[in-house]
């Protein structure tokens, strides 16, 4: 029965990556051995919670490092996971972790020692984390005794429970392991894991197995291997589910009328509304776009609601990126839905450019991504911006705009997906100043943001923070280097001898609390 609510690594290595293992692991053969297969549909290249890149690490992160709570697998309500806490204050929390946990190759217990400075790394401006903001409240970590510890917050800090605790920032590191490093940091290879699970190994660019941890003291792992393949083409991940070689894969939007008119023999498709937001970004530093009144012109220019209907079914346009649902969510954005043509023509001959110009605009190579591209072409078309759409692997994009030389120039226009986090925060944390050259890859650099987003993290008067949120997004469309799409919709469809447990938007498979039906 079908359940539904509103890089540099190519899809054909992930493919043959699944080719391998049908032959070697045949869903038959799993009775004796219980093995999760299911998809990435992003790489792995950090598993460093400080510098992780993608929720598809952080999924996997949750099993192979401690937590003190975690989400609890079927919404965004959270449960203690690896400790006791307890409330003290308004800023103090107190944690008792789980006795006996082991870090693996010989680093000893895990320790509230562990926990301080797993925190206070992250928090550290001279690490340069992009995470540091979820730690942006920290005082400090009182070690009390070998498992027992106080976080102090400077202020109250709204998004702890939330977003900060159950999410990377708060995943609990090996000190030793990490002080032996060279650069107290690492990628792809863990120095110390401890969880249910631990990577058992990884074929970069196909799969990632995780195997259970036979030290770990808490519930065993449900599953004897989770092999997790890396496929960044959603119609090639739906091909091998329905050829048998997945048990899990997440959707494209645009095959869910399939998936739920015809429904898959023995399979669930689950779909919730993504906390995520879709849109198109002009590079502020960029010649082309340096003039606020092209870049108005454009945002006049985009018709959200036709691509709203023509690649993602009816889908909600944005109103910005507070999502419904969440604190600051706006009903209507400063532009509206309908597109203004002699406005944008307008604004482009007053930026002496009313024959218009050409521009590169890239986005990843999935359909929805490609499709959104071709229909903004079309309409910056009417206004005489010429479009060259650019599709690309999702890791090159990532890197040229995180690169620390001067690559990022390339960029001219953006289309991309954010997923967020169940706290506005999250939405409003990465076109912050502070994250160019991380995340603000329109380099928009606004003061007025910034400070509004550091003080909605400690308001605690509802009204008032979400009125932060209000401004924080009208400042966006006031400054012209956004145009905001849709937030989209997230589904998987899965073995109906699974029991698959998700965050509540459906985004990525919680590996540590999925089990056998």
């Amino acid at each position: 029965m079908a359940h539904f609510g509103a890089t540099r690594r190519k899809a054909l290595g992930g493919a043959a990556a699944l080719g391998t293992t049908a032959l070697t692991t045949p869903r038959a053969a799993q009775a004796q051995t219980k093995v999760l297969r299911a998809r990435a549909n992003y790489r792995y290249n950090n598993f460093d919670p400080a510098f992780k890149e993608f929720e598809t690490e952080d999924v996997v992160e949750e099993a192979i490092y401690p937590r003190l709570i975690g989400y609890n697998g079927t919404d965004y309500g959270w449960v203690e996971q690896d400790a006791k806490i307890k409330q003290l204050d308004g800023t103090s929390v107190q944690f008792t972790l789980r006795e006996g946990m082991g870090w693996t190759n010989g680093f000893g217990e895990v320790t509230a020692e562990d926990v301080k400075y797993s925190y206070e790394r992250i928090a550290d401006p001279a690490l340069a984390s992009a995470y540091a903001g979820d730690w942006s409240a920290l005082d400090n970590v009182e070690v009390v005794d070998k498992l027992t510890g106080i976080i102090h917050l400077k202020t109250p800090f709204p998004p702890l429970y939330a977003t900060t605790l159950p999410m990377a920032a708060g995943a609990v590191v090996c000190k030793k392991a990490l002080e032996s490093l060279p650069d107290k940091r690492y990628g792809i290879d863990v120095p110390a894991q401890c969880g249910p699970y631990m990577i058992g190994s990884y074929q970069p660019g196909q799969k990632l197995t995780l195997v259970p941890n036979p030290d770990w003291p808490g519930e065993r792992a449900a599953f004897d291997e989770i092999h997790i393949h890396e496929v960044d083409d959603d119609k090639t991940a739906e091909i091998a589910f329905d050829s048998g070689d997945l048990d899990a894969t997440n959707i494209s939007v645009s095959s869910i009328p399939d998936f739920q008119n015809n429904p898959r023999e023995n399979s669930t498709m689950i779909g919730k509304p993504a906390l995520a937001y879709w849109w198109l970004g002009m590079m502020v530093d960029h010649p082309l776009f340096q003039d606020i009144r092209v870049r108005r012109a454009v945002q006049h220019a985009v018709d959200i609601r036709e691509i709203c209907e023509g690649v993602f079914f009816g889908a909600e346009p944005a109103t910005g990126i507070i999502c419904p649902g969440l604190l600051g969510h706006r009903e209507m954005g400063m532009f509206g839905l309908d597109p203004d043509l002699e406005k944008a023509k307008a604004l482009l001959a007053e930026a002496g450019v009313a024959d218009g110009f050409k521009t590169v605009l890239t986005t990843k190579n999935s359909t929805e991504h490609t499709s959104s591209a071709q229909i903004i072409q079309a309409q910056l078309a009417r206004i005489g911006i010429e479009v060259e759409v650019a599709p690309e692997e999702s890791g090159a994009l990532w890197d040229r705009s995180q690169s620390k030389d001067d690559s990022w120039k390339v960029n001219q226009m953006l289309l991309w997906r954010y997923g967020v986090a169940p706290d506005p925060s999250w939405c409003t944390e990465w076109f912050t100043p502070s994250q160019i050259s991380q995340w603000n890859w329109e380099r928009w650099n606004n003061g007025e943001y910034g400070r509004l987003h550091d003080a909605a993290k400690q308001e605690l008067d509802h009204e008032k923070r979400a009125a932060m949120y209000v401004r924080m997004q009208e400042l966006m469309d006031e400054d012209g280097a956004y145009v905001f799409i849709t937030y989209g919709t997230n589904a998987w469809v899965h073995k109906n001898d699974l029991k698959m447990a998700f965050r509540g938007d459906c985004y990525q498979p919680l590996y540590r609390k999925c089990a056998p039906a």
